[in-house]
């Protein structure tokens, strides 16, 4: 006997959260006369999952253990969705930001105990740096840190 035609089973019996019927947000939950876009592509599911995880939206977590995004055939506001990126994106830079001025400490502190050291040591003839010298020895341990400096000193003497 030959099949007539595709016949295909879901394991779990589960059925999709939101059918394409459904005229509902995956973010806001109302109904809406507003335009929904339909979820297309696998990279959204994914970076809409990292974001949930990042800013730890539990409820937004527990529609995606339903299934990908793609299989619930889940439908958003693209203004929620840019929202949620945006949300993620400000955390990361806040993040970075203050990773860097933890790093602009540990620069300062051990550039200061560097002249204390070079002073401790100069007795008869003291030690005398040039200002550009002193601002290259702290942008290079910046950069040591993994800190990205955009501005260089010059020494023109």
């Amino acid at each position: 006997m030959i099949p007539t035609g595709k016949h295909t089973r879901n394991s779990f019996g589960v059925t999709p959260t939101h059918s394409k019927f459904d005229r509902r947000c995956i973010f806001c939950e109302a109904d809406s006369t507003e335009a929904l876009y339909q979820s297309s592509t696998f990279n959204i599911d994914s970076r809409v999952r990292g974001c949930a995880l990042q800013l730890h939206y539990t409820r937004l977590l527990a529609k995606l253990s339903a299934g990908d995004l793609l299989w619930q055939e889940a439908q958003y506001h693209a203004k929620f969705l840019v929202s949620l990126y945006n949300r993620a994106k400000q955390l990361n830079d806040d993040k970075k930001e203050n990773e860097e001025n933890v790093f602009h400490g540990i620069a300062l502190a051990q550039w200061v105990a560097y002249l204390e050291e070079s002073h401790s040591f100069a007795h008869e003839n003291p030690v005398v740096f040039r200002l550009a010298e002193l601002a290259d020895l702290y942008i290079q341990r910046l950069q040591q840190l993994g800190v990205y400096v955009s501005w260089r000193v010059h020494s023109t003497c």
